[in-house]
């Protein structure tokens, strides 16, 4: 079979069942344990991937304003936190694709099946469009191309991470790059958009990324990345070097406006992904190391695999940990095709761009320590805006998919232009045996089994409570299914929950998280604690909580008088420590960011006409004679007392205040002037900014001597 001659002369029928048969083979690659089931059981585990379920569940309610939805940024989990949605992705983008079967009437459950199925039929469809017009390969070559692009090894190894699963707005960008050139840039001469169709095509870029955005984080920020290290590499072409030019010539008008209109857009999402990042504070740099992708991991592709299931990490995989990050391999005959395909393609620029790009991301992202230098992300993670917010950046490997399709094309492209049938009959074999390398088995569950178990949560939900709370655990790797059970047990109730799953956590909400996860089950008088804080940080009453598995947690106590009162990890000053003291540790509790609290009620006993001193045992985080650590104190708004300490370790800070400076809530509230971080100074890999750690802290009565 001639491809080129097959391209001619194969008529629409010809073409329809191609793409058919690839589509169904997509499908059935990817999402058989599913399909073979009579969609009984869900791709793939009982926590991400309800989660996701859950965020895209949310956008369908906002759409229709149901109660407890009507606000698309705020979710009613982690009750009462404001702007939870911006811990995790929003989903947004992909609604259509999810809303339609909900509107249908499907269920929850089965409209995210449908949506799965459509996601990946629309990562086949769209890169079978690349591949023919941009590449202009035949049919049969783009239909496999287009296979290995929805079902590649790495696809369906994230699968159970389903916010990455659809890459139809990252394709359509760079689909929009290469049109934004007409001819475009892989067939030769280019134009730079003289039909006057280039700034629409850049209007569709930008459209592209603007909704990959309010889709799912990691590909829109890896697609900017890719797309600026591909325009580094075509300035170093002359002739391409000048199209560009001519095209920001000639276009410039059209970019402007798509500019602006793309900022105009994006203002919502920065503002709540903005404000997410500074309650959060900075990613520690050590769980990005952890995550980054070993030499090792681009030919690992886990024990779901058909192919290479039996291997495990050992011997031959020795680093490549965490697992469910790592599997990013896609076989060992697959990227010798796929290399063979671009390197007989070398004359063409664009294929010589990719290549580079390619060569320069797998670069960037692994972990090699040349001479003893960092590895090449640090750089990244320190300089480029929004790489730290990545954290597992092995994710990357899913964009190498659109090289690797390219490479399988034009390889299956010039081996059925040879003209003998051997070499044909040969190549579309091996093409078959690339796309089964590509095959896993991906874990499932009987959604009619979680739908009973959810329904038995919410029955326990008092109608009449404002909220609930599950103190219910499963210690071990399915701990994230008791939060999602909550999350979905608020939505068949119609209550909002304490509980929450999402990508981060509210400050103040770990101690909770802690306590439910101890080694010995929940940890009942340190949960009932930190849900104590939780509720006095947002004015919440117990009694209008419903209580599942914990008893309503006691009211703060007073603070003693002539005791001692530490803030470690389960000691009972924690239950006084407020907003910026998150974190209580076995040693002390640091203060984040510029301001902290401690919360107390009325004195016990409570005297008029007392005055009292208040000793504080802190440790100012690494001052010194030239930087030294300030920071002012408030008593209810009140100015006590400003510090300047210069010498590290720990000291003692005092201030006095009368009883009628006294409300029935107090707050004391440190100002940090200059909170610093860790990591920025060397001292490690945290990145908060710290400013003081609190040790423990006693109040005195002052005695009046006057006659």
């Amino acid at each position: 079979m001639n491809a080129r001659t097959g391209r001619a002369s194969a008529g629409p029928r010809v073409r329809i069942c191609i793409v058919t048969v690839g589509l169904a083979a997509a499908l059935l690659l990817v999402h058989h344990p599913m399909i073979l089931s009579g969609f009984a059981r869900v791709q793939t585990g009982v926590g991400d991937t309800r989660f996701n379920m859950y965020a895209v569940e949310h956008t369908y309610l906002w759409l229709i304003s149901a109660p407890g939805h009507k606000l698309l940024w705020n979710w009613p989990v982690y009750y009462p936190h404001a702007n939870v949605a911006a811990y995790s992705d929003l989903m947004l983008g992909l609604g259509p694709l999810y809303w339609t079967w909900r509107l249908l009437g499907a269920a929850p459950d089965t409209s995210f099946q449908l949506w799965m199925l459509a996601c990946t039929a629309a990562n086949f469809l769209v890169a079978y469009i690349f591949l023919r017009n941009i590449f202009r390969v035949g049919c049969l070559p783009a239909a496999f191309g287009a296979l290995l692009f929805a079902g590649g090894s790495c696809r369906a190894a994230q699968l159970g991470h389903q916010q990455l699963l659809c890459h139809l707005y990252v394709m359509t960008a760079i689909y929009a790059v290469f049109r934004m050139f007409d001819p475009p840039l892989s067939v030769g001469k280019t134009t730079a958009g003289k039909d006057g169709k280039g700034g629409i095509w850049f209007g569709v870029l930008c459209a592209s990324v603007a909704l990959q955005l309010y889709t799912a984080f990691y590909p829109g920020f890896f697609l900017i990345l890719v797309l600026g290290i591909a325009l580094a590499w075509s300035m170093a072409f002359a002739h391409c070097r000048r199209e560009v030019i001519a095209f920001a010539r000639r276009h410039g008008i059209a970019v402007g406006i798509c500019l602006i209109v793309t900022v105009l857009v994006m203002l919502p999402w920065v503002k709540h992904y903005w404000a997410a990042a500074r309650e959060l504070g900075p990613r520690p740099y050590a769980e990005v190391r952890a995550l980054l992708p070993r030499v090792e991991s681009w030919f690992f592709m886990g024990p779901a695999s058909w192919w290479y299931g039996w291997i495990r990490t050992g011997s031959f995989f020795p680093k490549v940990l965490p697992l469910d990050e790592q599997r990013i391999g896609m076989g060992l005959l697959t990227p010798v095709i796929v290399l063979t395909g671009l390197v007989w393609s070398w004359r063409r620029r664009s294929v010589r761009i990719m290549l580079g790009t390619t060569v320069t991301v797998m670069f960037l992202v692994t972990y090699i320590r040349w001479f003893g230098l960092p590895e090449p992300w640090r750089a990244v993670f320190a300089v480029v805006p929004g790489a730290g917010a990545i954290r597992a950046v092995a994710r990357v490997g899913m964009l190498l998919l659109i090289p690797a399709s390219l490479g399988l094309a034009l390889f299956l492209e010039r081996m059925l232009c040879a003209e003998r049938h051997f070499l044909s009959a040969a190549a579309l074999a091996v093409a078959c045996a690339c796309i089964l390398e590509q095959g896993h088995t991906t874990p499932s569950y009987d959604k009619r089994a979680i739908r009973a178990e959810v329904a038995r949560l919410a029955e326990k939900i008092d109608p009449g409570c404002e909220a609930f709370f599950d103190a219910t655990a499963e210690r071990g790797p399915g701990w994230s299914k008791t939060p999602v059970d909550a999350m979905w047990a608020g939505w068949v109730a119609g209550k909002p929950t304490l509980n929450g799953f999402s990508g981060s956590v509210p400050p103040g909400w770990y101690p909770i998280h802690a306590a439910l996860l101890s080694e010995s089950g929940p940890d009942q008088r340190r949960l009932s604690q930190a849900v104590a804080r939780w509720l006095r940080l947002y004015g919440l009453s117990a009694t209008r909580i419903c209580w599942i598995g914990l008893p309503p947690p006691p009211p703060q106590p007073l603070l003693p008088v002539e005791t001692d009162v530490g803030f470690q990890e389960g000691q009972p000053g924690v239950d006084f420590l407020g907003r910026g003291f998150w974190n209580p540790g076995p040693a002390m509790c640091w203060s984040e960011g510029d301001s902290a609290e401690i919360v107390f009620n009325r004195l016990d006993p409570a005297e008029s006409n007392q005055r009292y001193r208040l000793v504080l045992r802190l440790t100012p985080f690494a001052p010194s004679k030239k930087n030294p650590q300030r920071f002012t104190v408030f008593l209810n708004g009140k100015r006590l007392a400003a510090y300047s300490i210069s010498v590290p370790g720990e000291t003692q800070v005092a201030f006095d205040f009368a009883s009628d400076d006294l409300r029935a809530e107090n707050v004391l509230l440190f100002r940090i002037a200059a909170p610093r971080s860790p990591w920025k100074l060397g001292q490690g890999e945290d990145a908060r900014l710290l400013g003081v750690g609190l040790l423990s802290m006693r109040l005195h009565r002052i005695l009046d001597r006057s006659p």
